[in-house]
């Protein structure tokens, strides 16, 4: 909400961009499904950290209200390709025997890095008085995501 004010969307706007982020996550998440059955999935991880990237590029375009709509769309486009992937992609990837360890130990990796990621981001924004430097000190994150996505070995299946 905070950034969408920065950028000259009110309070009741931005509160609908973050619905309507909430139905483009739910269209991509019913395209990523489909396409899961159909890509490989490490593809379609390594897209939802390119849309998020242009997603986080494009708060520097907002001006006005339809910039923050397709800052919405874009976003919500982010959720359905990665959460719907991740899904997926750890059975794939992991196989089934310890999947309950091993989704247990990567959400710990999620949940620690959704409560701290903020920590940073506030300190910048409270030091600059802007997101801008917060953005782009982010900006490489899900690049690095991308990249080690599209290298991961695909699986190959053991036959016993």
């Amino acid at each position: 909400m905070s950034i969408m004010n920065t950028r000259g969307i009110g309070n009741t706007e931005a509160t609908l961009i973050l619905s309507l982020t909430a139905g483009a996550g739910v269209l991509s998440t019913i395209g990523t499904g489909y396409l899961l059955d159909k890509v490989a999935n490490r593809f379609l991880l390594a897209a939802g950290q390119i849309v998020l990237m242009g997603a986080m590029a494009w708060t520097f375009a907002i001006q006005d209200l339809w910039h923050a709509v397709i800052y919405g769309i874009l976003f919500g486009m982010t959720q359905g390709l990665i959460y719907t992937t991740l899904i997926v992609i750890f059975p794939n990837y992991f196989g089934r025997k310890h999947l309950g360890t091993i989704m247990g130990v990567a959400t710990i990796g999620m949940v620690v890095s959704s409560g701290l990621g903020p920590l940073p981001f506030g300190a910048l924004y409270q030091l600059t008085e802007s997101y801008t430097i917060a953005i782009i000190s982010f900006l490489p994150l899900p690049a690095l995501c991308a990249i080690a996505a599209l290298i991961a070995s695909p699986p190959k299946r053991r036959h016993v």
